[in-house]
């Protein structure tokens, strides 16, 4: 057998082999997508007792965010504007921060008067090991079920008429009507 029917034939093990590792791990997935069902428990353990029970069957805008991140210091008057205009019976808008000093997210907060519920998520539990957040800001749009509608990346502009439009479809159990999301 020559030095080239070797190689071919270590290189054809090789090629299997790697085909069957990675067709053993196409099912798993290290994120959360739309149809999946939302940790709201891990996210009520954060908000405490009386806050969870307020967000029960409610359609839910939840923004992970960072102060040190520039584009979710620059969404978050959106955010507050959308909370101020919708129907807290209905809809709620929760921030759950993932900076490691509380006392960083609370400055912000104050300074730029966000008055939403804001929770922290010092060890990133939430954000990265359960949902696999890896860019911030990242939203998830909660239906009333719990089940995630929409998954959404980026700075967006939330306070809009396509916004609420696009939150009261969810809420009434309407399915999305978008191919794509832009809003930022």
């Amino acid at each position: 057998m020559s030095i080239y029917s070797v190689t071919i034939s270590r290189l054809i093990a090789l090629l299997v082999s790697l085909a069957f590792i990675f067709s053993c791990n196409s099912g798993t997935r290290d994120r959360l997508d739309s149809g999946d069902a939302f940790p709201v428990s891990t996210l009520s353990k954060m908000m405490g007792g009386e806050v969870a029970a307020q967000i029960a069957e409610k359609t839910l805008v939840v923004n992970f965010w960072a102060s040190w991140c520039p584009p979710c210091r620059k969404e978050m008057p959106a955010l507050q504007g959308l909370d101020d205009a919708m129907d807290r019976q209905h809809f709620r808008v929760i921030g759950v921060s993932v900076d490691e000093d509380k006392n960083l997210m609370r400055e912000f907060l104050i300074q730029h008067q966000i008055h939403f519920d804001n929770f922290h998520d010092a060890d990133r539990h939430l954000a990265f090991e359960l949902l696999g957040i890896r860019n911030y800001p990242e939203t998830f749009i909660i239906s009333p079920e719990g089940l995630i509608v929409m998954r959404i990346v980026g700075e967006q502009l939330w306070n809009s008429e396509m916004v609420h439009n696009l939150l009261q479809s969810i809420h009434k159990g309407e399915k999305p009507q978008l191919k794509c999301w832009g809003l930022g």
